[in-house]
């Protein structure tokens, strides 16, 4: 089965989808990804998954080294001057943890079920996955 795009005016086959940010159709198109300003389908999606991965542990690598390496005995005046900017950082640190293992726990659910972003997104104007 196959779809006409009008944009590209081709056929397209199911699971690909026209990126208005890239011009072109992608093959089992996931998303636009902001970060790598490309969109990420057939042909790279292994390589986005390892690097959302991959941030996640640098991360909490980061988040925790932050953390511990405030466990230092000194008096309180110094322990200030000493982590002052790890004081203000952490929840900064805490909340990009979060977003990037959110976002892989995601993608990891959606890999499992063989969905894309942006099936789930039109999952009811997608004619292929209504029939389903």
């Amino acid at each position: 089965d196959h779809y006409f795009c009008k944009e590209c005016q081709m056929y397209i086959p199911i699971r690909a989808s026209h990126c208005n940010n890239c011009g072109h159709c992608v093959l089992r198109r996931d998303h636009h990804c902001p970060w790598t300003n490309q969109c990420i389908g057939r042909d790279n999606h292994v390589y986005f998954y390892f690097w959302v991965i991959t941030e996640s542990i640098l991360m909490l690598i980061v988040f925790l080294d932050v953390l511990f390496s405030m466990f230092n005995k000194m008096e309180i005046t110094n322990w200030l001057k000493s982590y002052f900017l790890h004081i203000i950082f952490l929840p900064v640190l805490f909340f990009d943890l979060f977003q990037v293992a959110s976002l892989t726990f995601t993608h990891t659910l959606m890999i499992c079920n063989n969905k894309t972003v942006w099936e789930i997104k039109r999952a009811g104007s997608i004619t292929y996955l209504q029939n389903a």
